[in-house]
Parts: C-alpha cells; structure tokens; sequence
C-alpha cells in the first residue's frame, strides 16, 4: 500500500510539492482509476487544500465535517454544519483551544447558539466562500439559500474517492496544523522549538517567531548537548547557523544536526526539528522524534522464552534449522506486559526496515503464537512464517499481503522481491512488538558510577567481567577500544544477531557507556558509535584522531593524482588566490610532492589520503575550506594541532586547480 500524506509527515517527510500530492501519486502510477476521475474534476481543490493557510484550524474543521456527515457531495444546512464543528472542537481540547477567550462567545463549551452561528459563518464559512480578505484564486464552495455546498462535480463513480483524498488531506493538515500549534503555545518560554532547513552547504536552525515566545536567546550562548558537552550557539534574529566548542573558531552545527538526522538533514522534503529548553544548568538542545512523539517511559522488564539460536528474521535466507532449534534456549528481560505464550526472536537483515516500519538487523521481535491460523487472519500485519518442512524449514519475519487469488510474502525493503505462499508456508506468530537494543539501555557517553550498570539498564544483577549475559543481553567491559568506533572482544558463543552494550571502565571505576555493538564480520570487531576526541584519546588504544578514508576515496585520489600528472608536467606550477605551489612528483606513497619554489619553503608531501578526504568533502559540499574537510575527516572535538590542517590546504589548491593551470 502506497503511504498517505500524514504517514509520510509522521515520518518526517514532507508531502507537500510542486503540483499537489495527489498529482505526484499519480505520476508514481499509484492512484485508483477511480481516483484519477476524482483528480481530473476536482483536482484544483485538492491542490488549494494543500496550501490554503490555516492560522486557525477552522477550514479544516469544516470539511472534516462534511466527511464525517458524508455530505462532501451535498452539502450540509450552516447551523447544522456549525453545531457538527462544535462538537468535533469539543472532543479535541487542542482544537477548542482556538475559540478558548473569543468574547463574543462566552463559554467556549457551552456558547449561545445564535452568537456560535454568526461566528461560524463570519469564519471558516466566509473563507470557503470566498468572503474574506484571504486572497483566494477560486471559491471552491457556495450557499444556496442556508445550504452550504461544493461549486466542484465530480461524475458520481467517483465521489467515494474523491471523500477518500479529501479525507487524507484533512487529516494530515490537522496533524501539521496540531504540531504547530504545540511548538508555538510555550508562551512562558520554558522551551522552544526550531525547524531545521538547509542554507546550500549546510543544516541550520530556523528560529521561533520571537513576538510569539519570549526568552528566545539572542548572541553566543552556552548550550548543553544530550551527551553532557557544552557548545556555544549563535543566536541572531530568525536562526541559527554557528555552533561548536567555545574558544575555537570550527562552525560544527552541520557535524551535530547530520549526526542526529542523517545526511539529508534539512534538506527540502524533510521535518526535521530540535527541541532547546532551560534547566538548572542552563540551556539544553534535543533532537525531536520524528512524528511529535511523547517521550513514554517503558514499563517494568517482563521475562519471555527466547529463541536465541533461531535465525529468524528481516533478509535472512536458506539458513537450515535443525528440530533441536525449535525449543528456547535462554530468557531475555524485556520492557512491557505480555500475553502468555509470548516469544522472542532476533530480526537478523534488513529486509523489513522501510518507511511503514523500521525493523533493524539485532531488534529483538517479540512474537504471539497462533495455532492453526490462515494467511487471511493476519493479512497486512508482520508475522513469523515458517517455510518448508522437516529439516527444510526456515523462519522469515514477513508482511503478509494478498497478491490477486493468492498471498505473498512481502518485505517492507522496497528493493527485496515479495515471496509467493507455497502450500508449506504456515503462520507461526504475529509480531505485535519490536524492541531496538538502543531503547533499552541510557544515552550512549551516560556516565554510570561503580555497581551501577544493572540499575542503568533495568537488570536483575551487575554484569561481571569482560563478557557477561544478564537477563538475556550480552555486555562487553572492555578497558580500552581497539578504534575510534570499534572493539575486538571474541565472545566463543556469540548467537545471531546478537548485539551487546559495550561499557569501557573510567578513572573513577565506574564505566562509561558507548552504545549497542554490532558484530563486523569484514574486520572480526564490534562496532559501536563513533566516540569523540577527548574519549578516543581517553579510552583508545591508538593516537590518529582520523576517521578511516572509504576505498572509493582513495581510489579516486590515485586517478586524481594521474590525471594532474598528466596535464602538469614534473616542476609545474599551480595557483589560486595568491597561494601558489610547485609540483615536484609523485611520492614514494602515491601522494605528490610539493614546494614553493626555490627557498621559500621547503618540499613537503600531501598524501593520496589528504586528497581523498578533499575529494570526499566536495562530493558533499560545493565549495569545501579546511574546517569543512576536516569536519568531516576527524573524530568530534579534534583540535586543530591534531589535524593535518596545512596539507588539507595544499590538498584543497590542487584539487580546485586540476584544469585550470598550465606550466608556468
């Protein structure tokens, strides 16, 4: 099924583009043809109702109205119409909250019906009629005697659709119009929000509406980072566009809101926002989750049989199970109440991560069982299905779909094909719930004191030493870590899928926490997230503070120095805003050497990985300097007396000038 427009803005996305949602569904070959007669006849309406301003939700209201009432077509009487919409305001208090304080109404609950009537039709009803001063191409609805009705006919084959794509609309505009209204009523300034947007080369933060929330900062502020860091922020009139470490002069707030989002940060399309709030010790920075979640505690830890050694789920295929596998081989703790009968499995793969639902290679599936149970029962859930027989059988982890007479296999990777249900396909469970690793356990850097780890993560007991399981997980108490992002532990009984916290002791004996490790097969290590300067140098066992330079990069690096090669013969010179250079050759590394002509500075070397990390930086930022490619090369927080920062420039002159200078 293709998303609706409220499940693409729960998403973070945003669905509103250049000639209306509904146009581009069509183009992506996704409408129902009787959809498509809906758009060719009313198409203009939907489109407005895309884009029509909402300082109120009023607009909204009515047409929600109107769906409810099934009168789209129709139409309803005003005073009818009006005392549906107070009604519907009545049951959502943050809807009602537009009429709260209108004097000319009184008690917003309980007005007099005759003042409730006029305002109505001063209001929404003028609107859609074309009355107001809003600037409007079209009146899309008029009034024949007391009867408000659609100016829009659609043939009636095709009103069922149109009452569909009316309806989406609706709903996602009252769950936008909802978000707005929650970022923009902190009128005591305990907390604001921003939007992220993008500027060209990078993510910023567009402020609030300063008239409409006091106590927005303005000019450098101390900010706190969820990880306990603080940062300085420049606050100036309607956004922020610098952040980073005080007393260095690195623009990071690219480097942070990437980090929290992804590289598509701000990019158009995208909902991405950042909560700032007061606390006792100044002002905090969050990212938002995606969809205005509330933040809601898990309950108490729950024991369920697990399948520790069933490779079950999400991508994994033609693994044999053995009859001896079918039987739990361990408990895990898990957060919730759960109904008897109750299993869990390891998702293992990525074919079920997608926009409907992110279920991500080491999520721990919790399954209900059902006995004797057909495809049809749990069409359009996810369920464990068991394929084959005897020794042939495997475990998938599957949406179920119907595909024209039969039923399919389907994964929510788009680019894994479906799997058409063979007779030996059964349903062994649904998946009414998926656990990330992630949420079970502090913020990873969380600082937790001696013999407080069991209590940080919900245990039964502290794990003890290097390798431990308790209530089911796996921790890894390392002293140090073999990389910036990875630590070699070899666990002799490590199950599939399995991921483990990883803890390294700190100088006051208790342990930090640096987050879920995943096994790396390629490099034979965990990888955790990547650590920052000041705790790689902590906890490391090496001293570079680089980043390791992807294949690709190096690659291109080697034909780059080719090419220039090529175009500059050995003694040539290269130059770009009074800095100049002489090229001398290749290095005994791949790298070319350089100097400044005679004595003016000595020869030195930049190296195929100084270039490469140059070249990976413009692939993302159209004009890159040395903050931006060393943004990108070194760990968070590197000072500039740890990076090769002059080489960066002479990388950055060469790679600008490959074309543009001949021998001098």
């Amino acid at each position: 099924a293709r998303p609706t427009a409220r499940e693409l803005y729960r998403l973070g996305l945003n669905p509103r583009v250049q000639g209306g949602w509904f146009a581009f569904v069509q183009e992506e070959g996704q409408l129902l043809p009787d959809e498509v007669a809906a758009l060719a006849h009313a198409g203009g309406f939907l489109e407005d109702l895309e884009r029509t301003p909402m300082s109120k939700c009023f607009k909204m209201v009515t047409l929600q109205v109107l769906i409810d009432a099934d009168a789209l077509a129709g139409g309803l009487p005003l005073n009818d119409l009006a005392d549906r919409a107070h009604a519907m305001l009545v049951r959502s208090p943050e809807l009602l909250r537009d009429i709260e304080g209108v004097k000319a109404l009184g008690n917003a609950r309980e007005p007099d019906l005759q003042s409730w009537w006029q305002y109505w039709r001063v209001n929404p009803v003028a609107a859609w009629l074309g009355e107001s001063a809003e600037k409007r191409k079209k009146s899309w609805f008029a009034l024949e005697g007391d009867r408000f009705v659609p100016r829009f006919q659609v043939p009636e084959s095709a009103r069922p659709a149109l009452h569909r794509m009316v309806a989406e609309l609706v709903d996602w505009r009252l769950a936008e119009y909802r978000a707005r209204t929650r970022s923009t009523s902190l009128t005591d300034a305990t907390a604001f929000e921003c939007k992220v947007n993008h500027n060209g080369s990078g993510p910023i933060l567009m402020l609030p509406d300063r008239a409409m929330i006091a106590g927005v900062p303005l000019g450098e502020t101390p900010v706190r980072l969820p990880d306990g860091r603080v940062w300085n922020f420049r606050f100036v009139k309607i956004a922020c566009n610098v952040a980073g470490v005080a007393g260095e002069s690195d623009n990071r707030l690219p480097e942070l809101l990437r980090g929290w989002f992804g590289p598509q940060a701000g990019m158009p399309g995208t909902r991405h926002r950042v909560r700032i709030r007061p606390t006792p010790e100044g002002w905090r920075i969050e990212p938002v989750a995606l969809g205005d979640a509330q933040v809601i505690p898990f309950p108490g830890r729950a024991k369920l049989p697990a399948f520790t050694s069933l490779r079950a789920a999400a991508g994994w295929e033609g693994k044999l199970v053995n009859a001896d596998e079918l039987a739990p081989d361990d408990m895990v703790a898990l957060p919730g109440a759960f109904p008897p009968g109750c299993f869990a499995v390891r998702a293992s793969g990525t074919s079920m991560a997608g926009w409907r639902h992110e279920i991500l290679d080491g999520d721990w599936l919790v399954c209900q069982p059902l006995d004797n149970i057909g495809f049809e029962a749990v069409a359009g859930q996810i369920a464990l299905i068991a394929r084959g027989l005897g020794e042939n059988r495997s475990f998938h982890i599957k949406r179920v779909a119907r595909d024209g007479q039969g039923w399919a296999l389907r994964s929510d990777n788009p680019d894994v094909p479906a799997i058409a249900v063979t007779d030996d396909d059964a349903v062994v469970a649904t998946v009414p719930r998926v656990v990330h690793p992630d949420a079970l356990g502090p913020a990873a850097g969380a600082e937790l004191e001696a013999g407080r780890v069991a209590s940080a993560f919900g245990l039964s007991h502290e794990p003890t030493g290097t390798i431990d399981r308790v209530d089911g997980h796996l921790f890894l108490l390392a002293e140090r870590l073999d990389a910036y992002d990875q630590l070699r532990v070899a666990v002799a009984d490590r199950r599939p899928g399995e991921t483990a916290f990883v803890l390294v002791r700190n100088r006051a004996g208790g342990h930090r926490y640096l987050g879920v490790g995943r096994w790396d097969e390629a490099t034979a290590a965990w990888t955790v997230p990547e650590v920052d300067f000041e705790t790689w140098r902590a906890f490391g066992h090496g001293r570079s503070a680089s980043r390791r330079l992807d294949d690709k990069w190096l690659a291109e690096a080697r034909q780059f120095v080719e090419r220039l090669l090529a175009e500059l013969p050995e003694g040539g010179w290269l130059g770009r805003d009074g800095k100049r250079c002489r090229v001398l050759g290749r290095s005994a590394e791949g790298g070319l050497r350089i100097d400044g002509g005679g004595d003016r500075s000595a020869p030195r070397t930049v190296s195929l990985i100084d270039i490469g990390w140059v070249l990976a930086a413009r692939a993302q930022t159209v004009a890159p300097d040395e903050a931006s490619v060393n943004q990108l090369r070194y760990l968070v927080g590197t000072p500039k007396a740890s990076t090769r920062w002059i080489d960066t420039g002479w990388a950055l002159l060469l790679a600008a000038t490959l074309g543009d200078n001949r021998p001098s």
